[in-house]
């Protein structure tokens, strides 16, 4: 798969889900969501792209798959593993720091506590 502009959307029973919990979160999001007839005002989301590179290199999950909640925690748990082997520091304004994976991660555990699961959107 040649890897595109990704968003991942919070979902629950395949529906959108907005969650004021999930957008407080300091992600890379997008001002433009998808909408359906139970949100209206637009799904939280993160961008996929930016953080696809931060899952292990087995290949058995992908952001660009939709998710179920058990593997929305094991994104994050992924995701924590891999901040833990990063600076501190953005070493540029370009790179990502442990913090913004972190963050990244709290997304992702957040969708799973709340059983919500994600829909790619690419």
């Amino acid at each position: 798969m040649i890897p595109v502009g990704l968003d991942v959307l919070a979902t629950k029973d395949g529906h959108l889900v907005r969650d004021p919990e999930l957008d407080a979160l300091d992600v890379i999001g997008n001002f433009v969501t998808l909408v359906d007839d139970h949100t209206p005002e637009g799904a939280s989301l993160i961008r996929g792209k930016a953080y696809e590179q931060f899952l292990a290199d087995d290949n058995s999950l992908s952001l660009y798959e939709d998710l179920t909640p058990e593997q929305c925690g094991e994104v994050a748990a992924e995701f924590r593993a891999h901040a833990e082997r990063m600076p501190k520091e953005r070493p540029s304004q370009f790179e990502f720091a442990a913090g913004d994976v972190e963050e990244a991660a709290r997304w992702f555990e957040v969708c799973s506590k709340k059983g919500y699961g994600t829909r790619a959107w690419y």
